[in-house]
C-alpha cells in the first residue's frame, strides 16, 4: 500500500484530495499539467496493476477473516 501511495504522490502531488485514499480508483484522475502523455499512461497504468495486486491481497484475507 506504501508503493501504490508513493507512486499517487509522484504522479499527481501530496495536494491531490484522494492522493492516499485507497477507495479512489485513480482511472479517472487527470493528467498533471507537464507531464507528457506516454509518461503519464505508463505510471498510471502501473499503479492500476498495484491497485489490482492490492485488492486481490485484501480480498483474500477478509474472507479469512469472515
Amino acid at each position: 500500500m506504501r508503493k501504490i501511495r508513493n507512486k499517487r504522490k509522484a504522479l499527481w502531488g501530496m495536494n491531490w484530495p484522494d492522493v492516499n485514499n485507497m477507495f479512489a480508483h485513480t482511472e479517472y484522475w487527470p493528467k498533471p499539467k507537464g507531464v507528457h502523455w506516454n509518461t503519464f499512461e505508463k505510471a498510471k497504468e502501473e499503479i492500476y496493476q498495484l491497485e489490482k495486486q492490492y485488492w486481490r491481497l485484501v480480498e483474500s484475507f477478509l474472507n479469512k477473516q469472515f
